[in-house]
This record gives structure tokens, sequence and C-alpha cells, in this order.
């Protein structure tokens, strides 16, 4: 209601100019005039200075709207770890989308008029220690954009460590399989290049730092631990062509003979 959520601001109003009144007056310092006729005037309609809300959970203070909505928020960045996957057109999530939006306006609108001195509202107060407790971010970052090719295959290698728990399973004979064992040796390599290239103290290119952290959040591991099957047999091979091709020199046979007439 208007008129109640007038009454309210009112009464926070007088019982924060009469707390700091008291706090700053000086031992036998008269009290300014026009504040005594105020504090006459509540106390004649037996006005609390003192709020005997402090036996209540802080929570209990804010509107039930904002602390469903906040429930859903918090529920969504518990699931995912971030807030980056949030999409408008989803609309459930344009809801969480205006919800941060409107939320980021009014901590830049409080900090902006605070006077020096002047404490945050004890409402707006308990809401905003409530989001950090869930990494809100009041700040908007910019956000990076990625090549919508390189999302696309990250999107199915993602939705293959949910399903597998992992990437030992990948098999390179499989046309998606292979796709994504090109794509986790890619962004290795692109791992490796990175960082052999950076200077000390310089920042990583915020496309490839945002790529990084994607990759990490789906636990992948830039140095390989143990070879691909597809490499290991690639070496073997190698190794064996080597071989025929030192076997020609000295024989005269051809090392695609060679190949032809061997087993592997």
């Amino acid at each position: 209601m208007p008129l109640e959520r007038k009454l309210i601001r009112f009464i926070r109003d007088q019982r924060f100019r009469y707390k700091k009144v008291h706090a700053n007056r000086e031992p036998g310092q008269e009290i300014d005039p026009v504040y005594k006729e105020k504090f006459k005037l509540l106390e004649e309609i037996q006005f609390e200075f003192k709020s005997k809300r402090k036996g209540r959970p802080k929570s209990d203070w804010i509107e039930a709207g904002w602390m469903a909505n906040y429930g859903m928020l918090k529920e969504h960045f518990q699931k995912h770890g971030s807030y980056a996957t949030l999409q408008y057109k989803m609309p459930l999530d344009r809801k969480l989308m205006r919800f941060s939006r409107y939320q980021r306006d009014q901590y830049k609108k409080v900090h902006a008029d605070l006077q020096p001195g002047q404490e945050i509202d004890p409402v707006h107060k308990e809401k905003f220690k409530l989001l950090e407790e869930i990494q809100f971010e009041f700040e908007k970052k910019k956000r990076v954009k990625i090549a919508p090719g390189w999302m696309a295959t990250y999107g199915m290698l993602k939705e293959y460590f949910q399903k597998h728990g992992g990437y030992g399973t990948l098999q390179y004979k499989m046309p998606l399989d292979s796709k994504l064992m090109h794509f986790i040796w890619e962004s290795r390599a692109l791992y490796k290049k990175v960082h052999a290239n950076r200077e000390p103290g310089q920042e990583i290119d915020p496309v490839h730092k945002e790529k990084f952290k994607l990759l990490k959040e789906i636990q992948l591991e830039f140095g390989s631990k143990q070879r691909p099957k597809w490499e290991k047999k690639f070496a073997e091979f190698e190794e064996f062509y080597a071989a025929a091709r030192a076997l020609q020199s000295s024989t005269g046979t051809s090392a695609l003979q060679l190949d032809q007439d061997s087993e592997i």
C-alpha cells in the first residue's frame, strides 16, 4: 500500500534522526529547538524511537515478493554457479534478469544518495547482504562475446560431460566424438600457447579467459594426463614408417610395399 510505505519510511527516518541527534551531542549541549519540538510531538503519540523488531530475523523486514525472486535467483546460482547462463527468451530467466537489473539500479541509487556518516536503510542493507551471499555482482561486467560456433561445440562437450562424467570414453571413429576430440586438442593447444606467450603481469585476452573459465567449469584438464588412443596409434604408425623408410634406403624395397605387406 502506497500510504503504508510512506508511513514506514517516515517512522524509519524519525528513529534514524533521533539516534543521530543524540549520538552527535556534546555533554551539556542543547538539542536543536526544531528537533526538540519534533521529538516532543512524537512522544505525545507514544512513538517508540527504538524499534522492537530487533528480536526478529532481518529478512522478515523484507517484502515477500522480493524474497520470492531472491529465492529463485539463489536457486539458479546454486544450480549453475553463475548468472551468465540466464537467457532472455526464457520467461523465468527474463524475470530474474529484470530483478537483477533493478537490484543494481537500487544499489547504485542508495549509495549515490548517501550523505557522509549516514547509515544505509536497514532493509536495503539486509537485501544487499543477502545478494552478496550468492556472489551477486552489483557492478555489471561487460559481457564477453565468443563465436557462436565455439559455443555450440562447447555446449555439445558440456552435454557429453554431464552424461558420462568425463572424456575418456570418446571414440575417434565416431564422427561427433571425433569433432569433440579435435575441439579438446585445439583448446589445450590454445591454453598452452596463450600462457607460453604471456609477459609477466600481462592480462589474458578476455575472450580466451572466458573460454578457459567455461572449460574449467566442465572439468577439462588442459594438461592431458593420457594421450588419446588415436594419438598413440599415430605415433606407432609414424615410428613404423620411419623404420620402413630406413629399410628402403638400405634394401631398395618400397616403403609403401612394406606397408601393404605388413600386418598392423
